[in-house]
């Protein structure tokens, strides 16, 4: 049986086309088509985030290579920490990890983070070229200057309900503290 976020995630990368990101209501990021923005001011979705709030997850659609998209996706928040975030489906901490940045359970802790989400099962190739490739989920990575994966990562997590809270986040927190103290 299909899961429920790959049905979501179907249902809006046929919609948007380009990319979907989540927060505190759906967002998407205009395809540039004409028509676009209308069609999305129509449906009550900003064709953009508000400059104040960028959106916690992107999902990337069809760009020219992954590395690219990531340049971009750093270029646009520059003030923000973007991490890659390679998941799975089949991943029960990255369903955990995915429904608690969702649902807003942690978005004080995890303030300031954009995460530019992959689905380890539908872009291994890609991800691999750019240097994401890993052999455990979740994956966090924050890209360089080129969009290619730099060497601040972590990988892989516990199982069960408190993954998140006693692992994820703490890592993740750990991981912006060694990457600030390197620049």
């Amino acid at each position: 049986m299909e899961s429920r976020l790959a049905r979501q995630r179907h249902g809006v990368a046929r919609v948007w086309g380009v990319a979907w990101v989540w927060g505190a209501g759906l967002l998407a990021c205009q395809s540039g088509s004409p028509g676009a923005a209308s069609r999305e001011e129509a449906r009550g979705v900003s064709a953009s985030p508000p400059a104040s709030s960028p959106p916690p997850f992107l999902l990337p659609g069809q760009q020219s290579s992954l590395a690219s998209h990531l340049q971009m996706v750093t270029a646009k928040y520059p003030k923000r920490d973007v991490l890659v975030y390679v998941g799975a489906s089949w991943c029960e901490p990255c369903r955990y990890f995915h429904q608690a940045v969702v649902d807003g359970v942690v978005a004080q802790q995890l303030a300031g983070f954009t995460f530019v989400e992959y689905d380890v099962s539908e872009h291994r190739d890609a991800l691999a070229a750019a240097g994401y490739g890993s052999k455990l989920v979740p994956l966090f990575v924050y890209p360089d200057e080129d969009g290619r994966a730099s060497s601040f990562r972590i990988e892989g997590s516990v199982k069960g309900t408190t993954a998140v809270a006693r692992n994820l986040v703490p890592r993740l927190l750990q991981l912006k503290q060694r990457r600030r103290r390197s620049r």
